[in-house]
């Protein structure tokens, strides 16, 4: 092996303001949701709706499912069209930017019902 292949960055991330306020504990663990059958992009909520884990925004019958965000995907997952679940490694806790959390169907979670619903289980939007 030669010095230069050494020297070389292994990979590069690029910021996308996910993240905010590093006071707060960021603490991830693999989660299962149940599957939109769309493909999931980092910075997505999920909610908690009956015991069941759900892509905020996911729709049953023409109707937008209500609950509390309890998670922030953390990492994107080609979408799945075979599985009625998915797991995904997502963030349980932490700070993050609201106007940067994503959802299914252009729902907005920056509302205080979520806002405040997601406090109660260590997410913060900010």
């Amino acid at each position: 092996m030669t010095t230069e292949l050494l020297n070389k960055p292994a990979y590069t991330i690029d910021a996308d303001n996910l993240m905010l306020a590093v006071g707060y504990p960021v603490l991830n663990r693999s989660i299962i949701v149940t599957n939109p059958q769309v493909a999931l992009v980092r910075g997505m909520a999920v909610i908690n709706a009956s015991g069941t884990l759900y892509v905020a925004g996911a729709e049953s019958e023409n109707t937008t499912i209500a609950g509390d965000i309890v998670a922030i995907i953390a990492a994107d997952h080609d979408a799945d069209t075979t599985n009625a679940t998915v797991v995904v490694d997502a963030y349980v806790s932490g700070a993050f930017n609201v106007g940067e959390v994503k959802t299914i169907n252009s729902l907005d979670v920056s509302t205080d019902a979520y806002v405040l619903g997601a406090q109660g289980n260590g997410i913060y939007l900010l």
